[in-house]
């Protein structure tokens, strides 16, 4: 008997909402492992690497610098100080989010994957927020040249400093977005290929 809809909803699906949270539990854990470390070595006066040791790391990081920063806004450090309203905002997106993976289908694990990438970011930039009223930022992209007047006299194409959450949120919304155009394509497709009017 062919399933229905209701059957092939990833709300029904055991197996679905297993993968979903553990991409979230690991991405997650991730973020806050790694902002951790950065607390330790780059952020905390009193543990903080030795200057040589950092720099020996640096080499292996490539297009990456390691420059710790406390951000008390959001994104290009917007809404500085505002803790309470980005707070809120988060917890409106996660219910989105939640939403989404439930209104899809149990087979879409490309849409869930991108989904579960934008909440576990979500998740560790909310805990930060709630624990230190800031985010713990320490990554920075080091190309630079010299038109990029926005960066500052450093002349950085991407002067701002963020972390893997924000990475993992850019990836999402950047899969989420492929996926929104491969299913425009498929659509326009599909229409092209049925059969035509009759006059």
């Amino acid at each position: 008997m062919p399933e229905t809809t209701g059957e092939r909803s990833a709300l029904r699906s055991p197996a679905a909402w297993a993968r979903f949270l553990a991409a979230i539990v690991v991405a997650a854990g991730v973020d806050l492992a790694t902002k951790e470390w950065a607390n330790y070595a780059l952020g905390n006066s009193a543990t903080a690497w030795p200057a040589e040791r950092a720099a020996a790391l640096q080499r292996w990081l490539l297009c990456l610098d390691l420059v710790w920063q406390a951000n008390p806004g959001a994104v290009f450090g917007s809404w500085a100080g505002k803790t309470a309203p980005l707070i809120a905002f988060t917890l409106l997106a996660l219910g989105l989010l939640t939403w989404l993976f439930t209104d899809s289908r149990r087979d879409q694990r490309w849409l869930h994957l991108f989904l579960s990438f934008i909440m576990a970011g979500a998740i560790g930039n909310l805990y930060d927020r709630l624990a230190f009223h800031h985010v713990r930022d320490f990554l920075r992209i080091n190309l630079r040249t010299d038109w990029a007047t926005w960066g500052g006299p450093d002349h950085y194409l991407w002067p701002y400093i963020f972390n893997v959450a924000d990475v993992f949120i850019t990836v999402g919304v950047f899969g989420l977005f492929v996926i929104w155009i491969a299913a425009l394509f498929k659509r326009g497709h599909e229409k092209a290929g049925g059969p035509a009017s009759g006059s």
